[in-house]
């Protein structure tokens, strides 16, 4: 008896479970993402975090002295401070 159908049957239960594995990771991440969307919509956003983030491009510190550019997100100078223009 030759071994070749039984290779073939092998390979094809396997690459169905594959498949169905495959299949089942994708729906899981799809599931997941709607919920987490839900959730994110459900809790809403802390007050002024939009402000903060539409300021937050290239804001210059408000002292003549130190005048750092501040590239992240934020209110007040990481140098000396003061609050950022």
């Amino acid at each position: 008896m030759s071994l070749d159908p039984l290779v073939f049957v092998l390979m094809l239960v396997l690459g169905l479970a594959a498949f169905l594995l495959g299949l089942v990771y994708m729906v899981f991440k799809a599931v997941g993402g709607v919920l987490r969307g839900l959730g994110g919509l459900l809790r809403g956003r802390p007050k002024g975090a939009a402000r903060v983030v539409a300021l937050s491009a290239g804001r210059v510190c408000g002292d003549p002295q130190c005048r750092h550019v501040e590239p992240r997100p934020a209110c007040f100078c990481s140098q000396c401070g003061k609050r950022l223009e």
